[in-house]
């Protein structure tokens, strides 16, 4: 996968000696204004990472840092500053930063925090892009799929459900067969653990709490 360091901001740390890094690898460089929210517009996650250098102001680099965060974006984001103040350090930190280092940082130490952040990228990219196809599924199955595929996942049976939906079990089974094939499941665990899906991002590798999708409804039956 082709990955981007993205730099906001000249800074004395991206040296030579740091580009060098990168030469004949598949990572590039590119230039971007702070007044600019590094996402993508066309569906696709990007991956990479963004060096926000010491010549950013606070209140922009906040400013970008909420911007990454609202389009829960996969680029995983470094502040470089040349001031050790812990109150800045803590704030950009819980607002996404996965590092920040200092102006004088070593080009190997720099290395060390990208090459951390493109890999975590990478991992993000490729979980949204299994979140995204599984909601794909979910969103192409029937309505009546969608009801029995929330009965199924909660654990009821197929003469339970054709109870519930007034429909015979052989019915049931048809549209049990139906789920299973569109959503690609193996097996039942696979169709309960795409059910658990996440519907929104993770940010800095802290995954979020599994919720069913809203693209389910939610069953209610008593006890066989």
């Amino acid at each position: 996968m082709n990955q981007t360091v993205y730099l906001c901001g000249t800074t004395r740390a991206v040296d030579q000696a740091f580009r060098q890094w990168v030469a004949g690898l598949h990572v590039q460089f590119v230039e971007v204004e702070a007044s600019h929210a590094v996402v993508c517009d066309d569906g696709q996650f990007m991956s990479g990472c963004l060096i926000i250098g010491e010549s950013i102001s606070v209140v922009e680099v906040v400013q970008i840092l909420g911007r990454l965060r609202d389009a829960q974006s996969c680029l995983q984001p470094i502040v470089i500053t040349a001031r050790a103040d812990i109150a800045f350090v803590v704030r950009v930190i819980r607002l996404g930063a996965l590092n920040v280092v200092m102006d004088d940082v070593s080009a190997d130490a720099l290395k060390s925090t990208v090459d951390e952040a493109l890999a975590l990228s990478s991992q993000q990219v490729a979980e949204m892009n299994r979140r995204k196809e599984i909601l794909y599924r979910i969103d192409n199955l029937s309505s009546r799929q969608k009801e029995v595929m929330a009965y199924v996942v909660q654990g009821a049976s197929n003469k339970t459900i054709a109870a519930e939906l007034h429909l015979s079990p052989k019915t049931i089974e048809v549209h049990r067969a139906s789920v299973m094939r569109k959503m690609k499941a193996r097996s039942l665990p696979d169709l309960v653990k795409f059910s658990m899906t996440p519907c929104s991002s993770p940010r800095n590798g802290i995954a979020l709490a599994s919720q069913m999708p809203t693209l389910l409804p939610t069953p209610t039956f008593p006890d066989e």
